[in-house]
């Protein structure tokens, strides 16, 4: 616009240049009284003033788009962005109500419940391009608890730098995105992994995303416990290796998108009569099938006294609308009751085939419906899943540190789900999970296995 408004005012300059000339030239001069016509070089000068002032008036409104923010408003939330993108802040979202009805169980009835499992408002801001912080509580499950508290500080694409609270490099479907698990609940590998803990944490990924590294030291937490602080003066190492060999730097994804990785972590935790620093394990159906012994006294109290050491294989392959993950995940843990000591090892180990029935690609950052639900215009998409599973807890636990009646020493899953993706934001989950025991319960003094646990879980989930 301000060019055609330049090339409009020079085309009218030359034009009236034109005009006074002939004019000039035509006519008799004017009498003493009338004042002489602009000469040549007066409207050159006249023109060289009006483009000077169109030059100023671009420069200030370059100037004004460099420091006027923008807004952010679709799929993945809302926010403002700063002109040069130096400052960002972002409001996203995430609200999952499940329903979980219990199967078949006679022996030990469980209610049929309907709940809120997670309710997480997330703020994420960037300063100066290179700071990032993220914060998001959780008011689910009838509880608020602030989940994650991090800064991060990108120095360069093989080096970040953060601290504050924030999810443990072990699991690989531990580490992934609540929104984008095709299960309604995690599996056993995921049991054996801490969950969130407050450190400090250093990454990178070199060569473009295809080698990925992690390292941090934390508290240090027990299987399956997000903590805030920690009760005593020991901590934990933990870190993650990762391979992609075929991604390519800067291109779309792989057509084979393959992941290689291995995790640890190892330190030492001193447990009390009130804080074991133990962990106990729970089903699909969030009902907890073994925990360590504990009466509040010092002789009847298993704790956690001396090393712990965690090892995690894993791998996931994307080819199209198929994806298949598998991790097993060893903990130890010396372990006290008393004078009595021993060093236990628990382990789990799962795989997961999905498959994106309606074609669309299925990736760890979940799957995008070519054709998002409208009634009339598009179905969204639908992906099906299955799982197999195994927590073994350490035979040399019982009976001495957990109760064989009360404790069962093994749970087999199985798992199977189908998701219905109506849109980036909603998903509809329905989730059907088998799990049989080794031990774990007593009919009069003698100790049989626990009563199998079938549920079927519903979700509505909604994110941004």
């Amino acid at each position: 616009m301000i060019r055609r408004s330049r090339a409009a005012t020079t085309a009218v300059a030359l034009l009236l240049t034109t005009a006074f000339t002939r004019e000039a030239g035509a006519q008799t001069p004017p009498a003493a009284a009338t004042p002489a016509p602009p000469t040549t070089e007066e409207l050159e000068q006249r023109i060289r003033i009006l483009e000077r002032k169109l030059e100023l008036a671009d420069e200030a409104a370059a100037e004004k788009a460099k420091t006027t923010p923008t807004s952010l408003v679709g799929a993945d939330g809302f926010g403002w962005k700063s002109a040069d993108g130096a400052f960002q802040l972002k409001l996203r979202g995430l609200l999952q109500t499940d329903g979980r009805f219990y199967v078949g169980d006679d022996r030990k009835p469980v209610s049929d419940t309907l709940l809120v499992r997670r309710a997480r408002p997330i703020v994420e801001a960037v300063f100066f391009k290179d700071f990032e912080l993220r914060l998001m509580p959780d008011f689910g499950d009838g509880k608020s608890q602030l989940l994650d508290a991090s800064l991060d500080w990108r120095v360069s694409p093989w080096l970040t730098l953060r601290a504050g609270k924030f999810k443990v490099p072990i699991g690989l479907e531990a580490l992934a995105a609540d929104a984008h698990l095709p299960f309604v609940e995690r599996g056993a590998a995921s049991a054996v992994a801490p969950v969130r803990d407050v450190g400090v944490q250093a990454s990178g990924e070199p060569r473009g995303g295809r080698f990925s590294w992690t390292v941090g030291a934390f508290n240090g937490q027990a299987d399956g416990v997000t903590g805030d602080g920690d009760s005593d003066d020991d901590k934990e190492i933990a870190g993650r290796l990762l391979f992609r060999p075929f991604r390519r730097p800067g291109a779309e994804p792989a057509v084979i998108d393959l992941t290689l990785g291995i995790a640890f972590s190892a330190g030492k935790a001193s447990g009390t009569t009130a804080a074991t620093g133990l962990p106990s394990y729970r089903t699909a159906g969030n009902q907890t099938f073994f925990s360590f012994r504990s009466d509040s006294t010092a002789a009847g109290t298993a704790i956690a006294d001396g090393t712990r050491r965690r090892i995690a294989p894993q791998a996931s392959l994307y080819v199209g609308p198929l994806g298949l993950t598998a991790e097993w995940t060893r903990s130890e843990q010396e372990t006290a009751r008393g004078t009595t000591r021993a060093t236990l090892a628990n382990d789990g180990w799962q795989v997961a085939l999905a498959w994106v029935a309606t074609g669309e690609r299925m990736s760890e950052r979940g799957v995008a419906p070519r054709r998002p639900f409208a009634l009339g215009k598009g179905h969204g998409a639908l992906a099906l899943a299955a799982r197999a599973g195994v927590l073994t807890v350490d035979a040399g636990a019982f009976p001495l540190f957990a109760d064989p009646t009360r404790s069962a020493r093994r749970a087999m899953n199985l798992g199977a789900s189908a998701n219905w993706i109506l849109n980036r934001n909603a998903k509809l989950v329905l989730d059907y999970e088998r799990t049989a025991f080794d031990g774990g319960d007593k009919l009069g003094t003698t100790a049989v296995d626990r009563e199998t646990e079938q549920v079927l879980l519903g979700r509505i989930q909604l994110t941004f």
